[in-house]
């Protein structure tokens, strides 16, 4: 056809068809094409052998309009969280690759990707697009530049070691710029198999608390982290962020809080300010800048009292708890630099 789907069918009229090309896909999703429940995109062998590879790309089936990568039967990426008001805004995929998937069906894009100032792109302007899942692990997404007569790479994901889903393990946070260790326990944890976690490049066990205290009644404030989804039947509207930890407290499976202030701003005393809960674990954790996020950890005190301070002043600049200048103050293990005031 037409569209480049190739049809086997029973009769001329093409009203009956035993397979089709575009519900039976390789490695690439092309306009026309509609992602369903049941399609799934799976990445060639290697760059140059198109036998069937170990990564797909398919519908969660756990979440609701959220995408998923799968490699060697271990989830990979996923995309932005869809439901609620906690989106991964650097995973949502594109509103273009979202007309793509749905094949500009409306009622098939997820609501956090509508735009209803906007009409929706024809499929004429998407014609010269694709989306490919490779044999690496990254899902492409490519359009066709005329002028320099090849296809131009506009988005991708994973786009390093620290968008990898869960990269770090449970309880452990990932820093693309702290290159070669990425990773790192969490202040008042410690990595599960020591020398795996430090002398190898798979983080994936994660991290342990460093005792078995059952008194977690410290919270500790981690900056800008980009983190897994919340429990979505614990949160709650609240007043403050006081209240937050307090929801957290007087929940023996909450681990972890995040205090988030209503978009247009409230009154004092109001509740429309949003507290987000997580229970038994939490991971895919990152420092992550763009992320105006300050996750409040629970620790028991025993863990962190012997560095639970903050660092004296370096120059002009504060050193907040756990960033750390030496061993008798912040932690160490979180982030340690050297404070240089002779210039």
């Amino acid at each position: 056809m037409d569209s480049g789907n190739l049809v086997l069918s029973d009769d001329d009229s093409m009203e009956t068809s035993p397979w089709e090309s575009f519900k039976n896909p390789t490695d690439t999703f092309l306009p026309g094409m509609t992602m369903g429940d049941k399609l799934t995109l799976t990445s060639w062998k290697g760059k140059d052998d198109p036998g069937s590879g170990r990564c797909t790309f398919k519908l969660d089936q756990e979440t609701e309009s959220q995408y998923v990568v799968i490699k060697k039967q271990s989830v990979y990426w996923k995309s932005g969280m869809a439901r609620g008001k906690f989106p991964s805004s650097d995973d949502i995929i594109l509103p273009a690759i979202a007309d793509l998937l749905s094949n500009f069906s409306k009622s098939g894009i997820p609501d956090y990707l509508k735009n209803p100032t906007k009409q929706l792109p024809t499929n004429r302007s998407l014609d010269l697009t694709r989306l490919v899942m490779n044999n690496n692990g990254q899902l492409q997404y490519l359009t066709w530049n005329e002028s320099k007569r090849n296809w131009s790479l506009i988005w991708s994901k994973p786009e390093d070691e620290c968008g990898i889903y869960n990269y770090c393990g449970k309880f452990g946070s990932c820093n693309i710029n702290n290159w070669p260790l990425l990773c790192k326990c969490l202040p008042g944890f410690k990595p599960i198999n020591p020398f795996d976690y430090w002398e190898s490049t798979d983080f994936s066990v994660g991290c342990i608390r460093n005792s078995a205290s059952t008194n977690l009644s410290i919270f500790l404030s981690l900056k800008n982290m980009k983190v897994s989804d919340p429990d979505p039947n614990l949160g709650s509207n609240v007043a403050n962020e006081t209240e937050c930890e307090t929801k957290c407290l007087e929940n023996s499976q909450c681990v972890a809080s995040l205090y988030q202030e209503a978009e247009n701003g409230t009154r004092r005393g109001e509740r429309d300010n949003n507290c987000w809960i997580w229970k038994d674990l939490i991971e895919n954790l990152q420092e992550y800048p763009n992320q105006d996020r300050n996750l409040s950890v629970r620790v028991a005190k025993a863990d962190i009292e012997s560095t639970a301070r903050s660092c004296e002043r370096c120059g002009t600049y504060t050193i907040p708890y756990p960033l750390s200048t030496g061993q008798d103050c912040g932690d160490p293990m979180y982030f340690f630099f050297d404070c240089n005031t002779s210039s």
